[in-house]
């Protein structure tokens, strides 16, 4: 079988673009950065003392947030009725901040986000486990220079739910690792589905969207089983994504070419890891030697071993196979009989009968066995021994005759005593 005819994207005598290594990945968060400026100024704003104005604090803390003085007296009373709700919160956050005790993903910084909504907006979030702050600004501005608000700054109880969206970010990888643990594989399955934005029927009833999903989910695996940080896990899966989306997935049932060849898709393969490995300055590494090693060894052994089939589901049409399973009624078994009940004391009479009955037998095997043995060491015998054994038997005989004697004739003297006693 040759595997995409045509490799080529247009016709058949053009050539594919060469190939050039990915942007290496941001690691610092520009969004985070400015949230933590805006931070510092309303905490610093927040504790201005001045008698001269004494609107001069709650002007600098209204100005950190591209607001302006309002001009009513109790407007301007009711701003800094909620900047002395707000101080300790913002205190905590920035203390919290600077120790390095948050509980967001790096505890030193705010953990950012875009939530979805009638316009787009950035979502700062300085969390404790008892405290929260949330800042919040227009997505359409820029990092450098946004304008910040205040979203909430309260208990943590009382906090805004941390928004979950879709898609490979370092949330959904931990919590998707820590589905892998329980017992029920489907759980992790489904909510692979759900980051992946596939519909889970369609994973099972599409050979080419089950055998992708099977591919995302052994990356997952064996990101979890190399002990990577779910930073690195995600940015290694975005690469196995477009990995899998550009060398495999744009293949074209009708000219059965427009899908990579194997060469191709491994040098794709090997420039996205070098610019997580080994960027240009003054990017640092994402990943470290070895576990770009351990990537390339992966997808040697799985993805590119396997490489021509995946590619031959994409250029080839599936046909599917319904067959129709016949659901018989069935005649329900007619109940078995149970057996009559018994009382405990029934029941342990019963054992002793049966241990009692097992004992008997045993003693009368081996008195059996005893005679035997004694028969046929008579019959090995010589007269003159025999005539020794049968002398010694016959003694016995008459000292047991002699006490059956004595003992038969002791109880009559006792029933003769009890019947004149009585008598009397």
């Amino acid at each position: 079988m040759v595997v995409g005819a045509d490799h080529s994207p247009l016709t058949a005598n053009a050539e594919w673009p060469e190939l050039t290594a990915p942007e290496p990945p941001v690691r610092e968060d520009p969004w985070a950065e400015s949230a933590t400026a805006v931070i510092l100024k309303l905490v610093s704003a927040a504790n201005i003392e001045s008698e001269e104005d004494p609107n001069t604090a709650i002007g600098a803390y209204l100005d950190a947030q591209g607001k302006a003085l309002p001009e009513a007296p109790e407007e301007v009373e009711a701003a800094k009725t909620a900047m002395g709700a707000e101080k300790g919160f913002l205190e905590h956050a920035k203390a919290a901040m600077e120790e390095g005790k948050m509980t967001t993903l790096r505890p030193a910084r705010p953990e950012t986000s875009v939530k979805e909504g009638e316009a787009k907006t950035v979502e700062a979030r300085f969390e404790t486990a008892d405290q929260v702050v949330v800042l919040v600004a227009p997505s359409a501005a820029t990092a450098e220079g946004a304008t910040w608000g205040i979203g909430f700054a309260g208990a943590a109880s009382e906090a805004p739910a941390r928004e979950k969206v879709p898609g490979y970010n370092e949330r959904n990888i931990m919590e998707f690792w820590k589905k892998l643990d329980e017992p029920d594989s489907e759980v992790a399955f489904r909510l692979l589905c759900w980051i992946r934005s596939v519909d889970r029927v369609e994973v099972a009833t599409s050979t080419q969207a089950e055998v992708c999903q099977d591919y995302h989910f052994c990356v997952m695996l064996f990101l979890k089983e190399q002990k990577f940080t779910a930073e690195q896990a995600m940015h290694v899966m975005l690469l196995a994504d477009r990995l899998y989306n550009e060398s495999v997935a744009q293949g074209s049932v009708n000219t059965k070419r427009g899908t990579f060849d194997l060469e191709r898709s491994n040098k794709m393969l090997k420039l996205g890891l070098i610019s997580l490995a080994a960027p240009p300055l003054p990017h640092k590494p994402m990943l470290t030697e070895g576990q770009a090693t351990a990537v390339v060894n992966y997808f040697a052994k799985t993805f590119f071993m396997h490489y021509s089939m995946h590619v031959y589901l994409y250029i080839y049409r599936q046909d599917e196979d319904k067959i129709a399973r016949e659901l018989p009624v069935e005649t329900p078994m007619e109940p078995l009989a149970m057996t009559s009940a018994i009382t405990e004391e029934e029941h342990i009479e019963r054992l002793q009968q049966q241990e009692e009955a097992r004992r008997k037998a045993e003693d009368s095997a081996a008195r059996d066995r005893e005679a035997a043995e004694l028969t046929k060491m008579l019959e090995n015998m010589d007269p003159e021994t025999e005539k020794i054994v049968q002398a010694v038997v016959r003694r016995q005989e008459r000292a047991m005759r002699r006490q059956y004697d004595d003992y038969y004739e002791n109880m009559e003297e006792k029933v003769a005593a009890m019947e004149a006693q009585e008598a009397a």
